[in-house]
């Protein structure tokens, strides 16, 4: 499968809106490849070279990434939620209103990523390389609650837990904004190690 995506990749064919649910795409180089709004969930890419690589809209909801490059990369609305993101690669990338409730960016790169209007919800961010403040300030700051942070930036980890029933309710129009409370809530309470 993985070198029937780079020839189709190469070719410039679009990847766009792909089914590749629990697709083994270890070690894939898709760089530049459009895949917005493909279907990723629970695949694995670890490894995988996403560089410059559009994953609009795309969903990896439990994807596992760990070690993948996505250097450049743009995840605006993307759903990776419980995805793991330890030691990924994500400089430069774009994270615009991505949803990363419940990710695990351990050791992750985030040097100059945009986080604007990100969901980080119960997201751990411990030992996350290059992540300042000034990713988390702005006219447009990403959503924090419950979100395991670097010492440095734990005062601000529960900063927007009041406002974000009401994010996640308008982000999935079928989640009632009780069930989106509750959520909210149990990452609040979540003791991190």
């Amino acid at each position: 499968m993985v070198r029937a995506l780079r020839r189709i990749n190469r070719a410039g064919q679009s990847l766009a809106e792909i089914n590749l649910r629990a697709a083994d795409l270890r070690d894939a180089s898709l760089l530049g490849a459009d895949l917005s709004r493909a279907d990723l969930r629970s695949a694995d890419l670890r490894d995988a070279n996403f560089f410059l690589a559009d994953l609009r809209s795309a969903d990896l909801r439990s994807a596992d990434l760990r070690d993948a490059s996505l250097l450049s990369a743009d995840l605006s609305r993307a759903d990776l939620r419980s995805a793991d993101l330890r030691s990924a690669d994500l400089r430069d990338a774009s994270l615009l209103s991505a949803d990363l409730s419940r990710a695990d960016l351990r050791d992750a790169d985030l040097r100059f990523a945009v986080l604007s209007r990100s969901i980080f919800l119960a997201t751990d961010l411990r030992n996350a390389q290059n992540l300042t403040l000034d990713q988390f300030l702005g006219a447009y700051p990403p959503f924090l609650c419950g979100a395991a942070l670097p010492p440095e930036l734990a005062e601000i980890r529960n900063r927007d837990c009041e406002a974000l029933p009401q994010v996640l309710a308008a982000q999935y129009p079928g989640l009632s904004e009780e069930d989106a409370q509750r959520w909210v809530d149990e990452a609040k309470a979540r003791e991190w190690d």
